[in-house]
């Protein structure tokens, strides 16, 4: 996650801190509770994929840039969550679920797990909420506002505050894929295989954002090691951040786990075996696009998996891990190279899917989890207890408000930079509150705008055994990559056959090792239960290795407080983006860009409105854009439409009489030279609800003129 720009951080800021005073008033969000049956042994293992689209209605702010990130006016490309499901033959079961949002929330995934487990029952299926395991994907564009402890409500968007509406929009369609998958597995039985295969990241896709962070570790000679990077040109691009590459070692390549492990879920279908489903687990940060698009994007990872799925006909996920200080060498950071990295990406899942494959049991699955509540002085974890390891005071250091590098914010040059330090105090070692100065040691406004009840109140962590030959653990974090592999380091394991997955069933930031958080930069300062919080999270994974699976029982009510809804006049959605823009393309100036570099203004385009009494939240799946072309017998035949990523569909006014008006972009000429010109058209296309068929009601010719 990344943070502000200086540009409306001190509104934002008053108007955070007036929402943290009325607090106590703010509405809470409650997920009932529900009984979980004991398991019962089946006759076959069974295993199923489901995707669902997420993508919310135009009008909410994109999550994970905080001030810097846009209010999305619609969508680049949609926005998808995956549900994999998995039962042994003994009954017990997990389902993993990958979503294209910033983070995922406790509440959203104990709404999920909820609904899951009842869909389960249905079928004789035990799901304890411990097997449900929702992560996100980490796109920055997806959107903002839902999440469960208020400082990230407040914070982590353009816009304070939180929308219950869009809380429950995701938790009904991630339940909804996670009901498919289960549904799907119990209707067919048929024997299905799981196969492992690994594979890496090409050399030099990836690179470390804070390289001198890194040489903070005592071990860095071994972890390198562990990463099994060669020496390398260290010789940067054109493109590249100026600092860094001439540390010795060559960190800023070398220090990147670039491992890809893939699991197919294969069918047999007569004497063949087909793939049916693939979970993919790296760890890199999906966050090319600018933050100033306004627009829903899954970023080039979502791209990457959204094409396989095209192709083959598949559910493909993405499942992140220790990926705090490691991002995608960006370039522009436009359409085209965002559309790049994601061609370079799915290259790299390609080549792992063609290396040697290892079978994973199917008969021998088993989950684990606890939940480590910072506040109770001591944490316990699967009847293991451990004194003093976290802070029972959470805190933003100050460097977090200068924005990590790659995308530092104005505040970075008013001082809001690394190596910021205090005496140690609140069990946060040397980190200094983010708006505590050291002119004013006894002024404590860190604690008066984010105070402790503001932040999450547990971090889930979670186990996940496939028979020894894959293992996954789950937790809620951004771990560095030298805190990933000291937590690999501590359980024995190695590259391929175990995973981190981060961001899973609720956000809390990152995890530095304690060495870095010495240094205070970005993700150290962003560490928020202090210096000991990576090696605790690693215990706690170490303790649920031998930790008895969960069991039956009466899941508790839960009760969550996500702070206030927006201090603005008019909810999210449609019409808080407010009066007409002349154009489709406002505000895209920065990312549909020629070759040249020069803003491309004359993307052909095609604009309709629709009635403003139709529910925002359903109105996405009832309109579909095609480009279509004219076929030899002159017919018209699809060609693309918008669940791909040649097209950009926006609001032109949010507050008409009675009606949203809405255009369409087509990338065409911007992406591609061998486009057929005066051969083109682009359609709309409306259904009256989601389970009927499309009808066309207009269509634009495509007009370009090829000296344009």
């Amino acid at each position: 996650m990344s943070v502000p720009r200086a540009t409306g951080a001190v509104a934002g800021a008053a108007a955070a801190l007036l929402a943290f005073g009325c607090q106590a008033f703010a509405p809470s969000l409650r997920v009932p509770g529900y009984l979980i049956p004991p398991p019962r042994e089946t006759t076959q293992p069974l295993a199923a994929a489901a995707a669902v689209e997420i993508t919310p209605p135009p009008g909410f702010p994109t999550g994970g840039h905080g001030p810097a990130g846009a209010v999305a006016r619609g969508y680049w490309t949609r926005l998808w969550a995956r549900a994999f499901f998995f039962q042994d033959a003994q009954g017990h079961a997990v389902l993993l679920a990958s979503c294209e949002l910033f983070a995922v929330p406790a509440g959203l995934q104990a709404e999920v797990a909820a609904r899951a487990a009842k869909a389960a029952a249905r079928f004789g299926i035990s799901l304890p909420p411990e097997a449900v395991i929702v992560a996100a994907t980490h796109t920055h564009h997806g959107p903002g506002n839902f999440l469960s402890a208020s400082v990230y409500n407040q914070f982590g968007s353009s816009r304070p505050g939180f929308s219950r509406k869009l809380h429950e929009f995701l938790a009904e369609r991630i339940g909804l894929a996670a009901e498919n998958a289960i549904a799907r597995a119990a209707a067919d039985p048929r024997p299905f295989v799981l196969v492992r295969r690994t594979g890496s990241l090409d050399h030099g896709f990836a690179l470390n954002r804070g390289p001198r962070s890194f040489l903070l570790n005592r071990d860095q000679r071994e972890i390198l090691a562990a990463l099994g990077n060669p020496d390398t040109d260290c010789t940067p691009r054109e493109l590249d951040p100026p600092a860094g590459w001439d540390l010795p070692g060559c960190p800023r390549l070398r220090a990147v786990d670039r491992t890809l492990t893939v699991l197919e879920i294969r069918r047999e279908e007569g004497a063949a075996r087909r793939v049916e489903a693939i979970l993919v687990f790296g760890a890199i940060h999906p966050t090319a696009l600018l933050p100033s698009a306004p627009v829903y994007n899954s970023d080039f990872v979502g791209i990457a998996m959204r094409r396989i799925e095209r192709a083959e006909g598949i559910v493909a996920g993405f499942f992140n891990g220790a990926e705090g200080d490691v991002v995608a060498r960006r370039g522009r950071r436009d359409v085209a190279d965002v559309l790049g990295l994601a061609s370079a990406f799915r290259e790299s899942v390609d080549a792992a899917r063609r290396s040697d494959e290892r079978m994973v049991p199917t008969s021998a699955l088993r989950v684990s989890g606890c939940d480590l509540e910072p506040d109770r002085g001591a944490v316990r974890c699967g009847g293991e207890s451990r004194d003093g390891a976290l802070s029972t005071d959470p805190m933003m250091g100050v460097a977090t408000l200068g924005g990590a590098e790659g995308d530092r914010t104005a505040l970075y040059d008013l001082g809001f930079r690394d190596r910021s330090r205090d005496i140690p105090h609140y069990g946060q070692g040397v980190k200094r509150g983010a708006l505590d100065s050291p002119l004013l040691p006894g002024l404590r406004l860190t604690r008066l705008f984010a105070p402790a009840s503001t932040f999450p109140k547990s971090l889930p962590v979670r186990w996940v055994d496939f028979g020894g030959e894959l293992v996954l653990g789950a937790v809620p974090v951004e771990m560095t990559t030298a805190q990933g592999i000291r937590v690999r380091r501590v359980l024995g394991e190695g590259a391929g056959r175990f995973h981190l997955v981060g961001l899973a069933n609720e956000y809390a930031s990152y995890a530095s090792t304690c060495d870095e958080y010495a240094g205070q930069d970005y993700m150290a300062a962003s560490t928020i239960w202090g210096p000991n919080e990576g090696e605790t999270l690693g215990w706690a994974l170490e303790t649920l290795r031998g930790a008895a699976p969960a069991q039956a029982r009466q899941v508790p009510r839960r009760t969550l407080r996500p702070g206030p809804a927006s201090p603005a006049r008019r909810e999210f959605g449609p019409e808080f983006l407010g009066d007409e823009r002349p154009h489709p393309d406002d505000e895209l100036e920065e990312v549909l860009l020629r070759l040249d570099g020069t803003p491309h203004r004359n993307l052909p385009s095609i604009a309709w409105t629709e009635p403003a009494a139709r529910d925002p939240f359903i109105a996405g799946r009832l309109r579909r854009i095609e480009v279509q072309e004219k076929a030899p017998d002159g017919s018209w035949r699809c060609v693309d439409d918008d669940g791909g990523e040649s097209l950009v569909t926006v609001v032109m006014a949010g507050r008409g009489k009675g009606e949203t008006r809405w255009a369409a972009l087509w990338l065409g000429p911007l992406l591609a030279s061998d486009w057929s010109r005066g051969m083109s058209r682009l359609c709309l296309l409306e259904r009256d609800n989601p389970q009927s068929d499309y009808v066309e009601r207009q269509c634009a010719a495509v007009e370009y003129r090829a000296d344009e």
